[in-house]
C-alpha cells in the first residue's frame, strides 16, 4: 500500500489520522441515456478491514 503525503506542513493532522478513498464507476441515466461517471468516495472502515484481509464481498 503506497502513502501520499499531500500536505507535508499541515500541523494540524496526525499520522494516525487518515482517510481512505477509491475511485467508483458509476452509471449514470437521464432522458433514457446512460452515462459513465467516475466518483471519489470515502471507503468505510468495515469495508477497509474486508479489503485488508481479503474477504469476498458483494
Amino acid at each position: 500500500m503506497t502513502t501520499i503525503i499531500a500536505y507535508a506542513d499541515a500541523t494540524a493532522f496526525n499520522t494516525d489520522e487518515y482517510i481512505m478513498l477509491y475511485l467508483a464507476t458509476c452509471l449514470y441515466k437521464e432522458d433514457g441515456e446512460v452515462d459513465q461517471i467516475e466518483v471519489i468516495e470515502p471507503i468505510p472502515t468495515a469495508a477497509l478491514e474486508a479489503i485488508c484481509k481479503q474477504i469476498p464481498t458483494s
